[in-house]
């Protein structure tokens, strides 16, 4: 529409407001444009490389890094849910068993994690490629038959993964 008005955002680091410039999905780098337009509430368009986050006029001059994240993960989530299925009977077929429950879980600071019988995972899950979801994923599914990580437990995931210690040195800053 000619309405809209485009501005390409930065993110800078310190106090400025949340305006990620590129974010990655299953390890693949999207380009983030902001967009003003007349509409009446928020929408976000991803395609080909490219999200496009369209926000009514009257936000313009606002600080609108909360709406940003919760776009985003609202993003996440619905991304997730359309590829963690079929993860997920992977490693049960492949292990032989499951957890009791899995729960999607927002704002956490792990990225997945195995308790009282139940996955907790991180929508942002999505930012790593799909080598490192299912490798995070086949580690929590270890936790059930093995608490700690133990020579057996990362023998299990050594037969899945070969790699897995250079997957484990890509994950160094997160919780899993």
């Amino acid at each position: 529409s000619n309405n809209l008005k485009i501005q390409s955002i930065a993110y800078v680091k310190g106090s400025m407001p949340y305006n990620p410039e590129f974010i990655n999905i299953f390890g693949e780098k999207y380009h983030i444009d902001l967009v003003y337009g007349n509409i009446i509430s928020p929408k976000l368009d991803l395609d080909d490389k490219n999200i496009q986050i369209i926000l009514p006029i009257k936000f313009k001059n606002s600080d609108n890094s909360d709406l940003l994240k919760i776009m985003l993960q609202k993003m996440y989530i619905k991304i997730l849910d359309s590829e963690l299925d079929s993860i997920l009977e992977s490693a049960r077929i492949n292990l032989g068993y499951a957890p009791e429950d899995i729960e999607i879980v927002k704002g956490t600071n792990y990225i997945a994690k195995y308790e009282n019988g139940k996955i907790y995972i991180n929508p942002e899950i999505v930012k790593f490629d799909k080598e490192t979801i299912e490798y995070i994923i086949y580690h929590e599914f270890c936790h059930i038959q093995y608490k700690t990580h133990s020579k057996k437990f990362y023998e299990i995931l050594q037969n899945f993964f070969p790699n897995f210690k250079k997957i484990e040195e890509s994950l160094v800053d997160y919780k899993y």
